[in-house]
């Protein structure tokens, strides 16, 4: 028997190992992402687009100011910038907040409008597919579905995306 007639076991596995590469191939395909930020506030999973997102800052002392509406908690120094706090609880009529120190402040801003909003925890934050966004959920409260612009599954739970716009709007009108 010829030497090139007969492959050897190696051969036969690297080129078997071949074949499976080529029916595996997978084409690298650059699907478009959106920054998230989730949130926790009151027990629930919310996110903000990371575009409306500023910073976000352990809770510092809150200054209340009074005469503004309720759901202002009142006003913070930002490093020389004095920031608004708003109660995200009260907007979106889940239970109010009393500001504690594991809290922490998100800083957002949309059209104009620049506040801190008081959260119980901040999550997470990463790049999410966009064709993993869906509508908001028919169920919501009427009270939140107003401020959502949207959902996404993250960690086995479903997630309010709120609308930094709606917020600001919120805000202007109040």
């Amino acid at each position: 028997m010829a030497k090139n007639a007969k492959k050897s076991k190696s051969d036969l596995i690297l080129e078997e190992a071949r074949k499976l590469r080529e029916e595996k191939k997978i084409v690298d395909v650059d699907e478009e992402t959106v920054k998230l930020v989730f949130i926790k506030l009151a027990g629930k999973l919310y996110a903000f687009y990371g575009a409306d997102i500023r910073e976000i800052l352990t809770l510092e002392k809150i200054t209340f100011v009074p005469g503004t509406a309720d759901f202002i908690l009142g006003i913070i120094n930002v490093r020389g910038e004095i920031e608004s706090v708003i109660d995200l609880g009260k907007i979106l009529g889940v239970k109010g907040k009393t500001a504690s120190e594991t809290d922490r402040l998100v800083i957002a801003e949309k059209e104009g409008v620049r506040t801190g909003i008081l959260v119980d925890s901040v999550e997470d934050m990463t790049d999410a597919p966009v064709s993993l966004l869906h509508p908001p959920l028919s169920s919501l409260n009427k009270k939140i579905a107003q401020f959502v612009s949207g959902g996404i599954k993250h960690g086995g739970a479903e997630a309010a995306i709120l609308d930094m716009g709606k917020i600001a709007h919120k805000l202007i009108n109040e």
